[in-house]
């Protein structure tokens, strides 16, 4: 097969030399638009782990262009469908029944019209096919509901120490805000006692001179807990989504981003490429 492709696909070096001087030349706002001309918008999830990544697309690269989730599905169900509300969806009645657990009372189950907007609800889902009242690890924030339609932005699954990714990354905004850090990744874990948030900065930054106990304070005030902001050399996540496909063998689409961890061997990989 790979050699019947080859066949078909012949290197164009037209195109080639067009894209080199695209990348010379244009800022990386304009250089999307510039290789792909006719393109209106880009369909790519936008929410939870994958939204700091989003929020870059959008920052650097998209400057009028269109960006919206495309469909959220889960091992159990296509629960969610594409909203034009920025990193939202809005829940597929079609496929399930539906029933919530509120996160402040988990003894409770509600059903779908005695939700509330701006909640946080565990998904319970029930399927024509058998499942029934199956708990998932699907997190959601109500955005907006009504008669017909529920809207919903999906929240990280994990929590770790009473700290959830989402806290993080507002953490790292701050920290990316306040001094004007651009930060491409982050992780965070806790070592010998101590709450640590590894932050990846942008290639182009001097780190000598930027005060990381700034930083920590920056980010403690903004964090259920106190933290120590240091830095990771360029690339560190990168290669350790590398380091993880040929670990396990799988395929880079399987490869979750890590921003939050409790494993041994993950916390020494990340300690190795402290800045």
């Amino acid at each position: 097969m790979k050699e019947g492709l080859l066949k078909q696909i012949q290197p164009d070096q037209d195109r080639a030399n067009e894209l080199r001087t695209i990348f010379k030349s244009n800022n990386p706002e304009d250089v999307i638009s510039q290789v792909w001309p006719n393109l209106k918008k880009i369909i790519c999830d936008t929410s939870a782990s994958y939204k700091i990544y989003a929020d870059q697309l959008k920052k650097n690269y998209l400057s009028d262009i269109e960006i919206e989730n495309s469909f959220l599905a889960t091992d159990e169900a296509l629960i969610g469908k594409s909203n034009k509300t920025e990193g939202a969806f809005e829940l597929n009645l079609n496929s399930a029944f539906y029933e919530f657990i509120p996160v402040n009372d988990e003894d409770k189950i509600l059903l779908a019209y005695e939700i509330e907007e701006n909640q946080i609800y565990r998904v319970i889902v029930s399927t024509v096919s058998g499942l029934y009242r199956y708990k998932t690890d699907l997190y959601i924030r109500t955005l907006k509901i009504n008669e017909n339609s529920i809207i919903f932005e999906k929240l990280c699954d994990r929590v770790y120490d009473n700290v959830t990714e989402e806290e993080i990354y507002n953490a790292v905004k701050a920290c990316s805000s306040k001094l004007n850090v651009g930060i491409k990744d982050f992780v965070y874990f806790t070592d010998d006692g101590e709450n640590k948030l590894l932050l990846e900065p942008s290639n182009d930054i001097n780190l000598k001179d930027i005060d990381t106990e700034k930083l920590s304070k920056i980010a403690s005030d903004v964090f259920p807990v106190n933290v120590k902001v240091s830095f990771s050399i360029p690339f560190t996540h990168l290669l350790y989504n590398n380091y993880l496909q040929n670990k396990y063998n799988i395929f880079t689409d399987a490869v979750r981003p890590t921003h939050m961890t409790n494993n041994e061997n993950s916390i020494a990989f990340f300690k190795k490429y402290v800045y």
